[in-house]
């Protein structure tokens, strides 16, 4: 196979990888939102996704001149495929694969060993920051909540010391005996949610670990592309 015509079949890889990239947190997100009570449905909803898609960003970012992007692409993809309170993070697996056959198609990208290096590393690192930014602070929450005869639940958020040292609160709803105002009366509870200084946190090292990434990457000379080893020192 030809250098245009591998190169072709890796982008095409690396677009099918990266739509894998996104609907996966997306998918995640969306049944994270579903099967959460809504005094849950805070901002973790959106911000461990955020951290999921880091690798399918970094894939995009490697279009059309930086292939080496694709490296810290599958590394993060294969750490996020170890989330360890979401069994369903394996799927990150497969995109992070896909990336790794369309960067053995698409590189390697003459670099210096350095430049190689931090290209990697800042992103992994900025990663796993964006992740474990978003528990560094437990933040428990606390609701309570009434059914109606229609079935319909209205909840009332509970924070402060009463949360704090007894988050779980009882989640089993109690019933009331027929014929009152409401059916059944619940509570519910979870020791740590993502906060807004958290949140805003994990998005900027998100930020920071892309762009950092992209500028270390530098995009690759065409006459040069695919003629040295990744983290190869490019010459004349």
């Amino acid at each position: 196979m030809d250098d245009g015509r591998r190169d072709r079949a890796g982008r095409r890889l690396t677009l099918v990888g990266i739509g894998l990239g996104v609907l996966v947190p997306a998918g995640l997100a969306a049944l994270s939102y579903v099967n959460t009570v809504p005094p849950h449905r805070g901002l973790g909803v959106l911000s461990f996704p955020l951290v999921w898609a880091m690798p399918a960003m970094l894939a995009a970012l490697s279009l059309p001149s930086r292939p080496f992007l694709l490296v810290p692409a599958t590394v993060l993809g294969f750490l996020s495929a170890f989330t360890p309170f979401l069994l369903m993070s394996v799927a990150f697996l497969v995109p992070a694969v896909l990336y790794w056959l369309a960067y053995s198609l698409r590189g390697p990208q003459p670099m210096a060993h350095s430049r190689a290096v931090a290209a990697v590393l800042v992103p992994v690192l900025a990663g796993a920051g964006a992740f474990f930014v978003l528990m560094a602070h437990p933040d428990p929450l606390c609701w309570d909540w009434r059914e109606d005869p229609s079935g319909e639940r209205t909840y009332t958020t509970v924070r402060g010391e009463a949360c704090a040292t007894n988050p779980s609160r009882g989640i089993d709803p109690v019933l009331v005996e027929p014929g009152t105002e409401n059916r059944q009366t619940g509570r519910g509870g979870t020791s740590d949610t993502v906060s807004a200084p958290e949140a805003a946190a994990s998005a900027a090292l998100v930020v920071a670990g892309l762009l950092g990434s992209r500028a270390l990457a530098g995009p690759a000379p065409p006459s040069l592309a695919g003629r040295a080893g990744p983290g190869s020192e490019s010459r004349r």
